[in-house]
């Protein structure tokens, strides 16, 4: 399944694709790092669907930026979407404006006190 070691390796993370300890038929494993979090991926879809990946970009590259694994689950579109669902957050305008300020403010102090 190229199209997922494509999608990791333009996110930035070294993708391998892995034996399992466990064979489960028609599921691939893959390795994925970049040096500062290591988590493994099961995938059980053979159909390419980069237009979901597309969408979710972002969404996974932060995750995995921000240290969230993936679990031991066996995922498919469905349960990969139910995954970022429960670990993104979703943010209002004001608190994405107030995360902005706070940023600043740190920035801005950090710097006199230099």
């Amino acid at each position: 399944m190229k199209y997922i070691e494509t999608f990791f390796t333009n996110l930035g993370f070294k993708i391998d694709r892995i034996e399992p300890i466990e064979y489960i038929p028609l599921v691939d494993v893959y390795r994925i790092d970049n040096g500062a979090i290591t988590t493994f991926f099961r995938w059980s879809v053979s159909d390419n669907d980069m237009r979901f990946f597309k969408l979710n970009q972002h969404k996974v590259k932060s995750l995995l930026l921000r240290g969230i694994k993936f679990d031991n689950h066996v995922y498919d579109y469905n349960s990969l979407q139910a995954f970022i669902d429960k670990h993104y957050p979703n943010l209002t305008p004001e608190d994405k404006l107030n995360s902005i300020v706070n940023m600043l403010i740190a920035l801005v102090t950090s710097r006199d006190n230099l």
